[in-house]
């Protein structure tokens, strides 16, 4: 997966850190070495097959910051409400908490009838 990541996007480092920081929890020293050689392997085939240019080239705009910014304050708002609705979730008895994802679904309208054409 990290070698993909490098290979997509030509970052090796941010490739070996996603799998050792989320996938794998682990940081012990002989995986993040075998991540890091894999990951940079990858990016150096994908450099020499496809060039210099990342595979999947994505321009930097100067309203990448504020979508970030924005994103970030969204992610956390999602955060609060999700940590939130906790409580509410274990009380529900009558549903099994498999089927407790599908609540949400139902509870939000779906926006496509309320858009015009060109949503």
């Amino acid at each position: 997966m990290a070698a993909g990541l490098a290979a997509a996007f030509s970052a090796p480092i941010a490739g070996a850190l996603f799998l050792v920081e989320e996938i794998t929890f682990d940081f012990k020293p002989q995986k993040v070495v075998a991540v890091l050689a894999a990951t940079f392997s990858a990016d150096f085939v994908t450099i020499l097959a496809f060039g210099n240019k990342p595979f999947l080239y994505l321009p930097v705009n100067d309203y990448l910051p504020l979508i970030g910014i924005f994103l970030g304050i969204m992610a956390y708002i999602y955060q609060y409400v999700l940590l939130s609705l906790k409580p509410w979730f274990s009380k529900i008895k009558k549903i099994p908490a498999a089927y407790h994802s599908i609540i949400p679904l139902i509870l939000i309208p779906d926006l496509k009838l309320k858009c015009n054409t060109k949503c």
